[in-house]
């Protein structure tokens, strides 16, 4: 459906709600180490500082190859969302402080 609204000028929008399922220990997997996903808590808590006191929004890419700070790490999904984000379709970031509320289990 992506493709057909991106290709075809007569759609004007799309909207999709996906089930987004996930706990602690797959979060380690998908972060490859338990460090790492505190690192990604600890810099989101982090980013909300200049948030707080300025307002000022720190941004990173939503998806990369290689950088693991970005939201949805790895090729599989830099391979399906950088053909859209190079059409102009969708923009490649996300607000650094969400990683903070991403990881909270107690929303």
């Amino acid at each position: 459906m992506l493709g057909a609204v991106s290709e075809d000028i007569t759609f004007k929008e799309l909207v999709a709600v996906v089930g987004y399922y996930r706990d602690r220990v797959g979060d380690i997997e998908w972060m490859r180490t338990e460090e790492v996903l505190e690192e990604r808590i600890t810099a989101g808590k982090v980013a909300y500082n200049p948030y707080n006191q300025a307002e000022e929004m720190i941004n990173v890419p939503a998806v990369s190859q290689t950088r693991m700070e970005v939201i949805i790490p790895g090729k599989f999904v830099w391979d399906w969302y950088h053909i859209w984000s190079d059409k102009g379709v969708w923009v490649n970031n996300y607000l650094k402080m969400s990683g903070a509320l991403l990881f909270d289990y107690h929303l």
